[in-house]
């Protein structure tokens, strides 16, 4: 009779990088499941047997992405704004865009040139710095990705997505206490958060904090997005552009002057630079 321990060990492909992308909170593919999964795996003990090998992820080759996408399909995310880059180089956004459509395949490795060039473009675009630090967070390099952050949050310092990475990679530093102190910016902005509440929850158990922690729990799963909200909401969406526009993570709005927005409002409180009000990092003004 072959046994476990006549064979190779099982072999486990996890990476932090799989926590990367996010499709909006809406999508069921939401990393969380992925996180999730695997810190039951590792309370339970099962990442630490012996006959388990933990392995990280390489990059996907072209001829593996082609085994599950068609090629053409491929192409054309690798290229969906190089175009643009080549039409007008000196334009930093061309760049970045390249960037992201890579990252959101996994190529970050591939994406560093394009982030390089994009920042040659313009210094201080603060949403390169975004992306800049979800590859460093890839690489495992948290004090980059850090560093990377502060630059976004100096232009974008209500920018909730960008809090929220920090509060992740310093809960990935084991920093529970300033990973709360990271949220508790959140919390400002947006109450019902649930990236917020959910790290939230694993920092208080880091702490040790069970009450607290069980708190965290019931407002994650009270502001968590059903999943049958993408079917629900489909009919009224295709109907409203505006409405499923402003559902996206990272989307953009039409900005007026703020002398318009002075005159008809009498005050012009909350907006960014130029008269444009601050969104979601990605998203241009």
């Amino acid at each position: 009779m072959t046994t476990v321990t006549d064979m190779e060990a099982l072999r486990l492909v996890w990476d932090e990088a799989f926590l990367a992308y996010d499709f909006g909170p809406a999508h069921p593919m939401a990393p969380i499941r992925l996180d999730l999964s695997a810190r039951l795996m590792r309370d339970l003990g099962l990442l630490s047997h012996p006959d388990v090998a933990v392995v990280p992820a390489t990059p996907a080759s072209d001829a593996d992405l082609h085994l599950v996408h068609d090629p053409a399909y491929v192409a054309a995310v690798r290229a969906a704004s190089a175009p643009g880059a080549r039409a007008e180089p000196g334009y930093a956004d061309g760049w970045l865009n390249v960037a992201r459509a890579l990252i959101q395949e996994g190529e970050t490795e591939a994406a560093k040139p394009f982030i390089a060039e994009s920042l040659k473009c313009n210094p201080s675009l603060g949403r390169t710095f975004f992306f800049k630090a979800m590859i460093e967070k890839s690489d495992g390099d948290y004090p980059a990705a850090l560093k990377s952050l502060e630059a976004t949050l100096a232009q974008y310092p209500r920018d909730r997505v960008a809090l929220n990475q920090v509060a992740r990679i310093l809960f990935l530093q084991r920093e529970y206490r300033k990973t709360l102190d990271a949220l508790a910016r959140v919390d400002k902005i947006d109450p019902e958060d649930v990236q917020m509440h959910y790290t939230a929850m694993l920092a208080q158990r880091g702490l040790g904090n069970a009450e607290a922690a069980s708190r965290e729990q019931q407002l994650f799963m009270r502001f968590k997005a059903e999943e049958s909200a993408q079917a629900i909401t489909g009919e009224r969406r295709r109907m409203n552009p505006e409405e499923n526009n402003e559902r996206q993570a990272i989307h953009e709005h039409e900005s007026v002057p703020l002398s318009t927005l002075t005159a008809h409002h009498g005050g012009g409180a909350g907006s960014g630079p130029g008269g444009m009000a601050a969104s979601r990092t990605g998203g241009e003004e």
